[in-house]
């Protein structure tokens, strides 16, 4: 598999995450918000490296 391709799909499901994140904040579930935005922000962490 192309790095790239393994790159662009990781980058994808950190998108995700931080969508989610934002949701849950928008429906006041600070628990579940911090826990989704540390999760995105950690894999669009791999990307970076």
């Amino acid at each position: 598999m192309d790095t790239s391709l393994i790159s662009m799909l990781i980058l994808v499901v950190g998108l995700l995450l931080l969508y989610s994140a934002v949701r849950a904040f928008m429906r006041a579930s600070i628990v579940l918000g911090i826990i989704w935005l540390l999760l995105g922000l950690w894999v669009l962490s791999l990307v970076v490296r």
